[in-house]
């Protein structure tokens, strides 16, 4: 899916609750069943993100925003940014670096979540 700017994010992926890869790009870092342990700790208690990150493929990104009503959380690290938001069995993972803002890597990641969303996945 491009985004409005017509550049693409670095990195994707779409995983279901228990770690395992449903797709994801080639160059996507990986996600160990740990990282994504945490990360679904973090939606039933925002602060320990906020105190230790989101972690994927070892890198940290330091909490930026959250909406887990909406199940969006968002990340940094330096220029590159992480999205992620909740679907009814998985997780949207989306990647980007300097030249792609995070509100447009949130765009595209959450759109696609809403429609795995409504269609029960």
């Amino acid at each position: 899916m491009p985004l409005p700017s017509g550049r693409t994010l670095d990195h994707a992926a779409i995983c279901g609750l228990d770690g395992g890869v449903w797709a994801q790009s080639a160059s996507f870092p990986g996600l160990s069943d740990e990282e994504v342990g945490n990360i679904l700790k973090g939606y039933g208690d925002i602060s320990l993100l906020g105190e230790k990150g989101v972690t994927i493929g070892g890198n940290k990104y330091m909490l930026i925003a959250s909406d887990v009503e909406e199940g969006v959380i968002r990340g940094k690290n330096g220029p590159a940014g992480v999205v992620i938001k909740k679907t009814v069995s998985g997780l949207v993972i989306g990647m980007h670096g300097s030249e792609v803002a995070t509100a447009e890597c949130s765009l595209v990641v959450e759109k696609l979540a809403d429609y795995l969303k409504d269609q029960g996945i």
